[in-house]
């Protein structure tokens, strides 16, 4: 396990999420991989803090290849810094231990490796994994979740009786794009569809 070289001017220009400060405090660690490797106690002292400076906190101790793990995943962020945000700089933050999936999807997000656009597409998908976040868009969380229950989505059966009354296809084009997401009224839509058809 030799030394790596400095981290390069040119690379920390090209790097705008990662401070310095986290850079050096990355190179560190792998300045002192031996001593990290052999686990002893002032290379172990090295990697808890970086572990913490860059993750705002402690990883899980006591499960075998725990300190591996944790000089592993600082070392991905190192080899490849534009993947990562620091958790000062997220704008999207889940409560701490919380993790968020999509249904169907194998990908299951936490701190770690939720980027601020996927948390946005996640929470656009399904806005009730809103309650799993402390921060949202760089706000608190329940901030966002009053202002999302503020933009009421149409029941089902306002959406049936608003396409109803609807007398032109252009009335009825707007209802169903107000209501696409009912399930409900969509064997009122193609009657009524049928109706404006003929009426037309």
């Amino acid at each position: 396990m030799g030394k790596r070289a400095d981290v390069s001017s040119a690379l920390k220009h090209q790097i705008l999420m990662i401070s310095d400060e986290i850079l050096t405090c990355l190179q560190r660690v792998d300045d002192n991989r031996l001593l990290i490797a052999t686990k002893k106690p002032e290379g172990l002292k090295i990697l808890r803090a970086a572990y913490y400076k860059v993750y705002g906190e402690h990883y899980q101790e006591g499960c075998g290849p725990c300190h591996e793990k944790a000089f592993y995943k600082l070392m991905k962020i190192l080899n490849n810094p534009k993947s990562f945000t620091p958790m000062a700089e997220k704008k999207y933050v889940l409560k701490k231990g919380y993790q968020v999936s999509l249904f169907g999807s194998g990908e299951i997000y936490t701190n770690n490796n939720l980027t601020d656009k996927r948390a946005a597409a996640l929470l656009r998908e399904r806005p009730q994994l809103a309650k799993n976040f402390v921060t949202i868009n760089g706000k608190p969380a329940d901030e966002w979740q009053i202002k999302t229950a503020a933009k009421k989505i149409p029941k089902a059966t306002e959406v049936t009786g608003l396409i109803e009354k609807a007398h032109t296809q252009a009335e009825f084009k707007a209802v169903v794009a107000v209501g696409n997401d009912s399930k409900t009224g969509a064997g009122a839509t193609g009657k009524e569809r049928e109706k404006l058809t003929k009426t037309e």
